[in-house]
């Protein structure tokens, strides 16, 4: 699962201007493999960011955020 992970890091960082560019070992892990940012934990700064985009789409255009 992590082995191929690169790309979909690589689409989240451009697509949604996330900042995922440390790797860090989180609890349980015996490697480093999490991609996260400086000021967040991972899951709040992808969560926030596809946040972002999705009131941002439905400011632009509410029937395509249906």
């Amino acid at each position: 699962m992590a082995e191929e992970s690169g790309p979909a890091v690589e689409w989240l960082m451009n697509a949604f201007g996330l900042e995922l560019s440390l790797v860090s070992r989180l609890g349980g892990h015996s490697e480093p493999r999490t991609h996260r940012g400086k000021e967040r934990f991972p899951g709040m700064t992808i969560t926030y960011g596809l946040m972002e985009a999705f009131e941002a789409i439905c400011k632009k255009s509410p029937e395509r955020a249906r």
